[in-house]
């Protein structure tokens, strides 16, 4: 479930009512993982813009192959549970921006910040990674919540960027850096 590295990084955040082990993250490199979230309909079809690819059409050994550096899968479980896939890509040499899922099973569960920040703290400490940032669509309330709950701040606005559904929206930008996050 959780391979292609070295270490496991297990948060213990009584914020989130956490006990030590009861989340933990690590990369993957294991094209059925990401299969699992993102041929998910109720995953990939809320995330993707209008004219964007269809998951089917996704060569899955093709990305991981080619990701390097440039993009790190991360998971989450939950109790020894896989529940979190979450996609770092580099936008610079210290800043990555996150795109989430988590299994339908776990919405709702007032768990996705804590699989976020365990993804996140996985990244800061097995990367150059200083800053992670995420665009979130103005009707995705809940993507908002998330990241608000996980410590990220709100940053900007990045205007009529991400259409759905034939209406254009603005996207919410979030942050926080490496010191942040582990300061919280």
């Amino acid at each position: 479930m959780m391979n292609g590295n070295n270490s496991l990084i297990s948060i213990d955040n009584p914020a989130f009512g956490l006990k030590a082990g009861e989340i933990a993250s690590a990369r993957t490199l294991d094209a059925d993982i990401l299969r699992l979230f993102y041929h998910n309909p109720d995953i990939w079809g809320p995330m993707q813009c209008d004219d964007g690819v269809a998951a089917t059409d996704l060569d899955f050994e093709a990305i991981l192959e080619e990701c390097g550096a440039g993009h790190i899968f991360v998971t989450s479980v939950v109790n020894g549970d896989l529940a979190g896939l979450f996609m770092f890509t580099m936008e610079n040499a210290r800043c990555y921006s996150i795109h989430s899922a988590l299994l339908p099973k776990y919405w709702g569960k007032g768990i996705a910040p804590a699989c976020g920040m365990s993804a996140c703290i996985w990244l800061f400490e097995n990367s150059p990674c200083l800053k992670i940032i995420t665009l979130v669509p103005e009707f995705n309330n809940s993507a908002l919540t998330m990241a608000m709950s996980a410590g990220m701040r709100i940053e900007g606005v990045n205007r009529s960027s991400f259409m759905k559904d034939g209406t254009l929206y603005d996207q919410t930008m979030l942050g926080f850096t490496k010191e942040e996050l582990l300061c919280q």
